[in-house]
């Protein structure tokens, strides 16, 4: 643990580790409201998102005895509040099949339609990326539900669209990207269509979800053609999530690939570079373990390669604020989509 931090003189205090700080936050505020492994990076200074930091101030509070606040733990610090516009419950975790659900129904959503749901424009600055692959790829494990309410879906229904989707990537490069996407959107619509209102075991809802992650990572490399990086993103944050859902960590990992492709593009070499990093370590059965720091877990190695390297830390704990800028904010140029002279764009670098 971190001596330098006053995070880890509490704990030390407690005779706590800092997962048994994740537990507790999770056992009084939700399952899954923090990752296990998040305070160690806490331990080493990283400061937290959202209402994060008046959980570890409230435990603490209890039971050390005394009032603790947010500033005694981490000094100068504040809470990211109304800023904090990307800390939103579409993009951070939990990932669950209802938030899938949330963060592409937008995007499928036809723009003429009243009252619907406007298609984002705000790019996602590129520390946020790297913040939720890092949560990506620290999740624990965790199963595919079976589904009981609907009608059942058949295997033989999740094979013709895996089958369909092969015929989109076939003729993907060479029909024009807006008529493509026009059938990526409508199979995209049929994927969700069954995953919330069928019945499933969990093998199929596993395959279904990784049919999902497959269209919705095709939508993220058509739109950011025509030009549509905010829309680029969010399908592509979508296709990370359907593919943890799926637990194929090889699918997450391309997709990751995919949004190091985008920052690349748009002139964040370096934001990108740590993508390519965490897809890398994705794709391995273990995270590897320095010899001098055996007792370390693999995830809590992960959270501290990445945070130290990087303005840009776990969704958890980062060490920036979203709504400060950073490398994230600088500007840099990214190839102009087809017809579009180039331009610059102050979230790319």
């Amino acid at each position: 643990m971190h001596k330098g931090s006053q995070l880890a003189v509490f704990l030390e205090t407690l005779r706590w580790s800092p997962e048994r700080l994740a537990r507790e936050i999770n056992r009084r505020y939700g399952e899954n409201t923090v990752s296990l492994k998040a305070p160690y990076g806490w331990a080493k200074g990283a400061f937290p998102r959202g209402q994060v930091p008046g959980f570890v101030a409230a435990i603490l509070s209890d039971y050390l005895g005394r009032t603790i606040g947010i500033g005694q733990i981490w000094p100068g610090r504040r809470p990211c509040t109304e800023l904090d516009g990307f800390r939103d419950a579409a993009l951070g975790p939990p990932w669950t099949e209802e938030h899938v659900g949330r963060l592409l129904r937008p995007l499928l959503e036809r723009q003429d339609t009243p009252g619907g749901t406007p298609w984002p424009t705000e790019p996602v600055p590129g520390a946020v990326l790297v913040s939720l692959a890092v949560d990506w790829l620290t999740a624990g494990s965790r199963p595919m539900s079976a589904r009981s309410s609907g009608a059942g879906l058949s295997t033989e229904m999740v094979d013709i669209l895996a089958s369909r989707i092969a015929r989109l990537r076939e003729v993907g490069d060479a029909e024009d990207d807006g008529l493509v996407m026009n059938w990526v959107v409508h199979e995209l619509r049929w994927a969700l269509r069954m995953a919330e209102s069928t019945a499933y075991d969990a093998p199929t809802g596993g395959r279904l979800f990784g049919a999902i992650a497959e269209l919705a990572q095709l939508a993220g490399r058509l739109t950011e053609n025509q030009g549509h990086h905010a829309r680029c993103q969010h399908y592509l944050l979508a296709a990370l999530r359907a593919s943890s859902l799926a637990g194929d960590r090889g699918q997450g990992a391309r997709v990751l690939s995919s949004l190091s492709r985008h920052l690349s593009r748009c002139g964040n070499k370096q934001d990108a570079q740590r993508l390519v990093r965490l897809a890398d370590v994705g794709t391995d059965e273990a995270l590897p373990c320095p010899p001098d720091s055996p007792s370390v877990p693999h995830q809590a190695q992960a959270y501290a390669r990445f945070a130290d390297k990087s303005p840009a830390v776990p969704a958890d704990q980062p060490g920036v604020h979203v709504c400060g800028v950073g490398p994230a904010g600088a500007l840099g140029p990214r190839t102009p989509p087809r017809h579009e002279k180039p331009s610059r764009l102050p979230w790319a670098g």
